[in-house]
């Protein structure tokens, strides 16, 4: 199956006879206010000097497992990096051994892509109307599948809403007593690190953390992601990653990121600011918007729009683009979209664009 994602706004503009420039994308959840300082230096760097890009990267990554490992409070041997934590997902299924693996739905659909590709089964755990996990719900169905291990992600997508520091680690505890694997998927953890079980998954004999670099640092082009293992069962995740998984370039991109921990901090900061403005706004219009702990959220439209494609169209239209969440398991057919937090003139920009999608729909059922 091909998995489904927002951003590409070259297919949206051609599909409506659009021009791309005129787009506001709020269908990919990327910081708004693109990547570190740093970065353009290294860009500059390998512009200058291009014989930067001549040699192959070094294999073990050891400069990059090494921040990571010293940001993280963990040891570098327990880091594994991989060309973005979608692939990493691929990598920890297979050298994790299960072959089936509970998926609380819905979720990322690069879950079901990773799990066809390896010929694993899908085990679907359907999250309430209001897309929060129960933990202790998920773990008595994770005990009726004794061959089954744990995929979850923390800050979910799509609604953002992630697991407490508790509920985290009494899944992982309760998971390692069953003696099955956990995959935890941190993606968006960034924007509540403090809720990050990294310290104890490296500890963890069966658990892998994944972690991603593109969507908080804005380097969605740049195809880094990392995952965090036991030192045994990352040093097997390594021994069956490709070679050279991630480019030179890349390499030195990320280190400047990471580097850049008052980045960090006004990402969060302005993130959380701008995320509650949005979903003041939205509820003022009717909408239902989840609470989320990420750089996005999920909102369910009032009933009387019973044509979602229309009024999608109509938003585009208006310059905006959002994601149908239409292709995630359990929301086929419900009228729910995800939005993407950006900064204040653009999110304002969005909820007109709403109200006007929705004062056309009441103008034409009455």
């Amino acid at each position: 199956m091909n998995a489904v994602h927002g951003g590409d706004l070259q297919a949206i503009a051609e599909r409506y006879g659009v021009d791309p420039s005129t787009l506001v994308d709020f269908s990919a959840n990327i910081a708004p206010q693109g990547p570190p300082a740093g970065v353009a230096g290294a860009l500059a760097r390998a512009a200058s000097d291009p014989r930067l890009l001549a040699p192959y990267p070094r294999p073990c990554y050891r400069r990059l497992r090494e921040r990571i490992a010293t940001l993280l409070g963990v040891e570098a041997e327990c880091v594994v990096v991989g060309n973005g934590s979608a692939a990493l997902i691929d990598l920890a299924l297979r050298a994790s051994g299960a072959p089936a693996w509970l998926v609380p739905v819905p979720a990322f659909s690069e879950y079901r892509r990773s799990l066809d590709a390896a010929n694993l089964a899908l085990l679907r755990f359907a999250l309430p109307q209001t897309p929060a996990l129960g933990v202790d719900a998920y773990l008595a169905a994770l005990r009726a599948h004794p061959n089954a291990g744990a995929l979850v992600t923390t800050p979910h997508n799509p609604s953002g809403m992630a697991l407490s520091l508790e509920g985290s680690l009494k899944l992982l505890a309760r998971v390692e007593a069953m003696d099955r694997p956990l995959i935890m998927d941190e993606a968006f953890i960034d924007y509540v690190p403090e809720r990050s079980i990294v310290r104890e998954t490296a500890r963890s004999r069966r658990g892998v953390v994944l972690r991603s670099l593109t969507k908080f640092y804005a380097l969605a082009g740049v195809r880094v992601g990392y995952a965090i293992a036991h030192p045994d069962l990352a040093r097997v995740m390594r021994e069956r990653s490709p070679s050279w998984p991630v480019g030179t370039l890349d390499e030195a991109i990320a280190l400047e990121a990471l580097d850049d921990e008052a980045y960090a901090m006004r990402t969060r900061a302005a993130n959380e600011a701008a995320r509650d403005a949005l979903t003041r706004d939205l509820a003022a219009l009717g909408v239902t918007v989840f609470p989320s702990n990420a750089n996005f959220v999920l909102a369910e439209l009032p009933l009387s729009v019973l044509r979602l494609d229309g009024f999608l169209q109509a938003l585009i239209g208006d310059g905006i683009v959002v994601r149908d969440c239409r292709s995630y398991d359990g929301l086929e057919r419900r009228s729910v979209i995800r939005v993407a937090v950006l900064d204040r003139e653009r999110n304002l920009r969005l909820v007109s664009a709403l109200a006007r999608a929705l004062e056309s729909v009441h103008a034409h059922r009455n």
